[in-house]
This record gives C-alpha cells, sequence and structure tokens, in this order.
C-alpha cells in the first residue's frame, strides 16, 4: 500500500471512528478536562524574591549558611516557575480530594498541615515531589495507578517526611561539600564522591519510606493495603490496567487489516526488581520493599482501613486522573501510550468522543510523522537497569524483542507498518 492511500484510509477510518455514538455511564459521550478554578492562593501571587524573604531570615549563621542562602533561592525561583507554568491544577476535583486524604493524615498534627500545601500536577508520569518549602506536587499520573486511598496516603506520608526532614536542602549541602572534597560522608576520589551523592540521597529515600510508614501507623489506614505499593512503582511504566488490545479496534468497512502486521514474538514483561541503582537517587525496588516489609505487620490490622476519606471518591478521582492521562500523553507525543490509555477506557465507555478523538489525533500526528517533518516519541521504552520511563529522548518505535507482550499486540506492529508502507 502506498502512502496516499494509506492516508485515505486513515482518515476514512478516524471519520467512521468519530461518528458513532451511544451512551454508558458517567462519562458516557464525552469528558472536560480539568481546568483551574476559583481564586489563586496567596503563594501564586508572589514572586520569587518574596517567597525568599522570609527563609532567609531563618537560615542563621552556620557553616552551612551560604549554600543554604542559595538553596533558598534557587529552589523558589524554581517553585515560582511551577506554580505560574500552567501545570498545576487549583480547586479541581483531583486535588480537593487528594487534600482531604492529606487532612486525614494529618489530623493529629494540624501545626504541620498548615505548613503543607498540595497540588496536582497535570503529568502523566507516576511520581509526586515535594519541596521542603512545604509544597507536594502530585502527578496526575500517579493517581491514575493507585490500587486504594491507602497507598494515596502513604505517598503523602512519603513526601511530607521528605518536608519534615529537610531532605532537599540537606543534599544540596553534602553536594557541594562532595564536589569541594570537605565532606564526612566521603573523601576519595571524584568518582566515590559522585557515587555518594546517589547513596546520600538513596538513605534519604529510605527515611522517607520508614517515616512515611511510622505516619501511616498512626493514622487508621490499613498496613496491609500498603504491600502493593511497591508493584505499583515497578510497573509503573505499563498501562494502568492490562487489556488485551485488538486489531479489529482499527478496522471496519474501509479498512481491513492483514495478520502479516502482527508480532509474532514479543518479550516477556520485565520483573527484575534488583537493578543496578548505584547511580539511581532511589534504592531498587527490592531494596525498597525489604527495609520496610518486616514493619508491615500490625495488631490492630482488622481495625484498619483501606479508604476511610471514601471509595467512592478514591475511584471517581482515579477515573477522572486516567482520562486526564490520555490527554497528557498526546500533548507529550507520546502517542502510542495515547492511544493504548484510550483503547482501555473506550472498553468501558465505547461511545465516549473524547476518547476518540484522542486516538484520531494520535493516528493523524503518527501518519504525519511519517513525512519526516515531525517526531513522534513513545514513552514505552525500557531501561535495563531500572525498567524506567525514559520521557526526556524521542525513539523511534523499538525493535520487536524489545517490546514487552502488553502494548504490542498490535499498536506497535501498526505503527511499524505504517512507517515501512
Amino acid at each position: 500500500m502506498n502512502y496516499n492511500s494509506l492516508k485515505k484510509s486513515l482518515f476514512i477510518g478516524i471519520l467512521v471512528f468519530l461518528l458513532s455514538k451511544g451512551s454508558y455511564g458517567q462519562y458516557a459521550t464525552d469528558y472536560t478536562p480539568l481546568k483551574s478554578s476559583g481564586a489563586l492562593p496567596e503563594e501564586f501571587l508572589k514572586t520569587a524574591r518574596a517567597l525568599s524573604e522570609e527563609e532567609l531570615k531563618t537560615v542563621g549563621y552556620g557553616t552551612d549558611r551560604i549554600a543554604k542562602q542559595q538553596f533558598i533561592t534557587s529552589s523558589n525561583y524554581f517553585l515560582r516557575d511551577l506554580l505560574l507554568s500552567g501545570d498545576v491544577l487549583i480547586n479541581d476535583p483531583l486535588g480537593i480530594y487528594v487534600n482531604k486524604v492529606a487532612d486525614e493524615l494529618l489530623k493529629n498534627d494540624p501545626e504541620l498541615r498548615k505548613e503543607i500545601h498540595i497540588y496536582v500536577t497535570k503529568s502523566p508520569d507516576v511520581n509526586a515531589h515535594a519541596f521542603d518549602k512545604g509544597f507536594i506536587f502530585v502527578n496526575a499520573g500517579l493517581l491514575a495507578q493507585l490500587e486504594n486511598e491507602a497507598q494515596l496516603a502513604y505517598v503523602l506520608a512519603h513526601e511530607i517526611t521528605h518536608v519534615v526532614k529537610k531532605h532537599s536542602v540537606n543534599q544540596y549541602i553534602e553536594n557541594i561539600k562532595l564536589d569541594r572534597g570537605t565532606s564526612t560522608y566521603e573523601n576519595g576520589s571524584y568518582e566515590a564522591r559522585d557515587i555518594a551523592k546517589y547513596r546520600f540521597s538513596q538513605e534519604n529515600e529510605t527515611e522517607a519510606d520508614a517515616e512515611g510508614l511510622v505516619r501511616i501507623k498512626e493514622s487508621g489506614y490499613s498496613v496491609k493495603a500498603l504491600f502493593g505499593a511497591f508493584d505499583v512503582l515497578q510497573y509503573s511504566y505499563l498501562p494502568f490496567e492490562l487489556v488485551d488490545f485488538k486489531k479489529s479496534f482499527f478496522e471496519d468497512d474501509y479498512l481491513i487489516l492483514p495478520d502479516t502486521v502482527f508480532l509474532k514474538k514479543t518479550a516477556a514483561i520485565k520483573s527484575n526488581d534488583d537493578y543496578d541503582d548505584t547511580k539511581s537517587t532511589h534504592p531498587n525496588i527490592r531494596k525498597r520493599r525489604a527495609a520496610i516489609e518486616p514493619d508491615l505487620t500490625v495488631s490492630d490490622e482488622s481495625t484498619r482501613k483501606k479508604y476511610i476519606v471514601s471509595e467512592e471518591e478514591f475511584k471517581k478521582a482515579r477515573e477522572i486522573a486516567r482520562f486526564e492521562s490520555c490527554r497528557l500523553y498526546l500533548v507529550d507525543r507520546d502517542y502510542v501510550n495515547a492511544i493504548y490509555a484510550a483503547y482501555i477506557l473506550l472498553e468501558k465507555y465505547p461511545d465516549n468522543v473524547y476518547l476518540k478523538k484522542i486516538v484520531a489525533k494520535a493516528l493523524y500526528n503518527i501518519a504525519i510523522s511519517k513525512s519526516g517533518s515531525k517526531r513522534y516519541k513513545s514513552n514505552y521504552v525500557f531501561s535495563a537497569a531500572n525498567n524506567a520511563r525514559l520521557s526526556s529522548k524521542s525513539y523511534s518505535i523499538p525493535d520487536y524483542d524489545k517490546i514487552e507482550e502488553l502494548l504490542s499486540d498490535f499498536i506497535i506492529c501498526w505503527i511499524i507498518w505504517m512507517q515501512k508502507s
């Protein structure tokens, strides 16, 4: 099939795909992406200088004074850029729910709760991060993957520990000392000091895991429910549900795809959790599991709950986050994941126009990329070291033996066929 014929078939298929209608549940026919609402919080209105001034007064006159001043200034400029980036949601359903969980988690520590500001960010990455100043950002992609509210509470408890322990500024100061060779942590070769930076960061993460678990135990949340938390992290590069992809999804009266475009062999899903973490800011998953699993048993587990705020609200927030992820993949030009995420949700909401538009736009941009004028990227690539999603680079479709069985069934075959036609 030549390119013009392919393009004609593709656009006819997309048109038919978008025109079908129906009704199933809350998101039966459409979905409106999240938007911020209400008045801007005070911190959004402050300049980076204003954000820094009060903190700078508390630095004192110790030996690390200059380093702390540098960190406060630079981190507040970074925070200011993030707050004004448009990626931070304000007064949205996801943020409102996440803050309810934080309220529950910190209900016995009202002074600390006043210092914590939590927002959801428009990112499909399965991650959350914190600033020493008390700001915690939870990505929509993380909410799309979590299994229950207790796991969300544990993520927040982990990030709150980073805030309380001032891990970011401590890491910054230690890195300076390691660069200068004045650290008591490591005074060996340059390479040894460089690796020590990662080791120091890993120790902070281990502390955040342990202290986060202590905070969970002090709450009413189930401890047993946390067993799957590290599985969520280990397999975060995979889709949020395991659904077979059928090639009939793209077929209609105008477009029938031959079986020859199907891959006959794919790699098994990787399950290595003991990867080399020498140059990673976090310990590998096996080490993180091993560090806290001995403490994942409590005598009062039967009285604890997976959901305290609301199971209904958790599932609603997770569903919204999954709808958001479809669009966020598209914005990131990660068209493979955009199609697959939309496909998963279309199994439940087969007539949702929003999801069909996601698929149509992704297919269109993949077709355009064939001309060489644009490139698309797929985050569905793997690092032998840690199975991480390599979102900072642009890739063509990987070799078949690097494609794990879940996504490969048809999407990859379809794109390869388009590239070769």
